[in-house]
């Protein structure tokens, strides 16, 4: 774990007063950031998916229990205060968007869950029920047993839903949650 985060600090620089890492991003212009295929304006526009991307690599690295920064570099004559307290608001609205998504994910996931778990017990109930028959009759003994393992594949995938699947759109909920969050800066681009 200390060597993991050794490598995070050699990567990604951090903000002296609050140890908050920083993901840099460079952009030529402020409509690199969004899809340039969406015509909405920007407070409502999604974001570049090759963004996306480098977002989510970057805060995979960095533990959820950091705070992190986005800031967005770019060329000084491009510099427009008004356009980025705009993208600031868009950005939010993107990642509120796509927590509420996770959140609908979360909710839907534990619905398929119970019902799952409902269809399980039936099947075991109903399974066990006709075990109770004493019958040579093959036709009875295999549906007896395609109901038996009809119950326990349901009762696995309830858990499978519940455990795994939910696991994952729970980190994902997180780190949006941490994006959401994140103080957003806009700074002139250094040229080395």
């Amino acid at each position: 774990m200390k060597h993991k985060q050794k490598l995070v600090d050699q990567v990604y620089d951090r903000e002296p007063e609050t140890g908050d890492y920083i993901i840099n991003i460079v952009i030529n212009r402020y409509e690199d950031i969004f899809n340039n295929l969406d015509p909405a304006p920007f407070k409502r526009r999604d974001l570049n998916s090759d963004l996306i991307r480098f977002l989510e690599d970057c805060s995979s690295d960095i533990p959820l229990k950091n705070k992190i920064i986005l800031q967005f570099q770019l060329p000084a004559p491009n510099r427009n205060e008004n356009m980025e307290a705009l993208i600031t608001k868009g950005l939010r609205t993107y990642f509120s968007f796509i927590m509420n998504t996770f959140s609908r994910k979360i909710r839907l996931t534990n619905e398929r869950s119970l019902f799952f778990v409902v269809i399980s017990f039936l099947l075991l109930l109903i399974a066990s029920f006709m075990a109770n028959f004493d019958t040579a009759d093959i036709f009875y003994l295999t549906l007896n047993e395609g109901i038996f393992i009809g119950g326990w594949v349901f009762m696995w995938e309830a858990i499978s839903s519940s455990s795994i699947k939910k696991r994952e759109i729970r980190n994902q909920f997180r780190q949006y949650k941490r994006f959401f969050g994140s103080k957003i800066q806009f700074r002139t681009q250094t040229v080395f």
